[in-house]
């Protein structure tokens, strides 16, 4: 799987990224200071809002929670696929002995320093609740259809936590809209391609099984909201179905919104996340928010033509 010609994620961030971020200065996104003070973040998680220039952040990660989380290094990381930019990546570490693949998520500028600590606080709470199992207290099922935090990853210039390893989540399904069905994975003639749900062509799915996503995102919404974690950047785009299980997944804890999406002044709140899950509700029911959805992603597709 990781062959030769595979970067580490090191060598991938020194080729790609110094004009825009020096990723080897001294910077730690578990050191505390910079962002607004805890007591000026009145969103309902307490993750920080963009108030300042610098990196820092203004409360240090509750590393503690998650104490079997292994830490790795840049050099010990291999990338295997860019999934956005340089900064979300398919990674693997080979030496230790496994073969799993795992998204990387690294800070490689302020945006993404940002987006990076908001994920790594919401998968620290998570993943501590699915350790502790039904002594958490929430549903153990539903949290299981969101990423675990598998590893932290550290400079090997300064040590400082620049990044986080989350469970990378199957998702290939049929290219071609007529071939959408579970039988369809097992056809070695069936063309895949990495879809998440705004890409799929739900037309072709069954009610049934769009019922089941639908209440299965309900239900892990329900369930951090529970531990207090919002999912922020509710969209279409941020849901992945596993092409293993057929579950509906939710991803991207980073924050950012959508226009098409959002509903201003609520994003970082539990009613702002209970407002977007409707629309993502009626996406999945094919009423106006699916047609509008897929009329932006015509329209940006004949634009880049």
């Amino acid at each position: 799987m990781a062959g030769s010609k595979n970067l580490t994620l090191k060598q991938l961030l020194l080729a790609h990224v110094p004009r825009r971020w020096d990723f080897t200065a001294p910077f730690d996104l578990a050191r505390p200071g910079g962002w607004c003070p805890a007591n000026e973040c009145n969103h309902h998680d307490g993750i920080p809002c963009r108030r300042s220039p610098t990196p820092n952040l203004h409360a240090a990660l509750a590393l503690e929670a998650v104490p079997d989380v292994e830490t790795y290094l840049d050099t010990e990381i291999v990338v295997l696929e860019r999934l956005q930019w340089d900064n979300i990546l398919k990674v693997a570490v080979p030496w230790a002995g496994s073969e799993q693949e795992m998204v990387c998520k690294v800070a490689t500028g302020l945006p993404s320093a940002w987006s990076t600590f908001r994920e790594f606080q919401c998968l620290i709470r998570i993943t501590a609740a699915a350790t502790a199992g039904a002594a958490s207290g929430i549903s153990t099922a539903a949290v299981a259809r969101i990423p675990r935090l598998l590893g932290i990853i550290r400079s090997s210039d300064h040590g400082g936590v620049i990044g986080l390893l989350e469970t990378f989540v199957p998702h290939m399904h049929p290219a071609n809209p007529s071939e959408e069905s579970l039988d369809a994975k097992e056809d070695s003639t069936v063309t895949l391609s990495r879809q998440t749900l705004y890409f799929m062509d739900l037309t072709t799915v069954s009610v049934e099984r769009r019922e089941k996503w639908i209440r299965q995102i309900k239900e892990t919404v329900a369930a951090i909201h529970r531990l207090g974690v919002t999912w922020y950047d509710v969209k279409a785009d941020n849901v992945v179905i596993n092409s293993v299980t057929d579950d509906a997944w939710l991803i991207d804890f980073g924050g950012g919104r959508s226009d098409l999406w959002a509903e201003v002044g609520t994003c970082g709140f539990i009613e702002g996340d209970l407002l977007t899950v409707r629309k993502l509700v009626a996406y999945l029911r094919l009423e106006e928010q699916y047609h509008m959805a897929k009329k932006l992603l015509d329209d940006s597709d004949t634009s880049s033509e």
